[in-house]
């Protein structure tokens, strides 16, 4: 594992895609959102969005960080304006 300036801790991150319809990812911390358009997943790498159209979760195992998905899948993008892991308002005051 790698540690970053700001002390964030990144780690592996795979994905693969078949036929645009199966999705395999692993390092997934957290699924934020879901709905059969799009699904929002915080991985190791950052948060992702997975726009397509009747998505859903096959498997989600957040022990080995591993998530599997299946659907149309139409994009894939980093959202590299919101952390991975923003800190609350009391915790900034404590820190």
């Amino acid at each position: 594992m790698v540690v970053n300036e700001k002390k964030e801790v990144i780690g592996k991150h795979s994905i693969s895609i078949e036929n645009r319809q199966k999705f395999l990812a692993s390092g997934v911390l957290e699924v934020i959102a879901f709905e059969d358009s799009n699904i929002i997943i915080d991985t190791k790498q950052g948060r992702l969005i997975i726009k397509g159209n009747n998505l859903h979760i096959d498997k989600l195992n957040l022990e080995t960080s591993d998530i599997e998905l299946a659907g149309q899948i139409n994009s894939l993008n980093y959202d590299s304006n919101t952390g991975r892991r923003k800190k609350g308002f009391l915790q900034s005051l404590f820190k």
